[in-house]
């Protein structure tokens, strides 16, 4: 049985990366341990609004991705998708470490991109 560890996410700001367990997934959703960009959070709730990432740069394909490039700012260990058609919501208690911040450039095209999948 998997030992979960608990740790403070309180105070988790935007634009953090996020490793996550994403492990209740059904169809295409992405699934397993991964890292996610944090996109809104409310501590009173202990909840917080996340874009999953996947190493799959084929998903790319895909409408509403962007490629993030690993550097030593954000934490990733490799070149990533934003699957910002896979945004979700989580609780905290789903969050194993963080990882990093995204850089400003991201964090504008992502902004972009969302208000396109919400249409807002």
């Amino acid at each position: 049985m998997l030992k979960v560890t608990k740790i403070s996410v309180k105070g988790t700001k935007i634009c953090e990366i996020w490793t996550v367990r994403l492990s209740d997934a059904v169809g295409h959703e992405q699934s397993g341990q991964r890292p996610a960009i944090v996109c809104a959070s409310i501590d009173s709730i202990g909840i917080a609004f996340v874009i999953p990432l996947t190493t799959q740069l084929d998903a790319s394909r895909f409408p509403l991705t962007l490629k993030i490039e690993k550097s030593p700012e954000n934490g990733l260990d490799e070149d990533s998708i934003a699957m910002i058609f896979q945004a979700r919501a989580l609780s905290y208690n789903r969050f194993v470490r963080r990882r990093g911040v995204i850089e400003v450039k991201y964090h504008e095209l992502i902004k972009a991109l969302l208000k396109k999948y919400l249409n807002i």
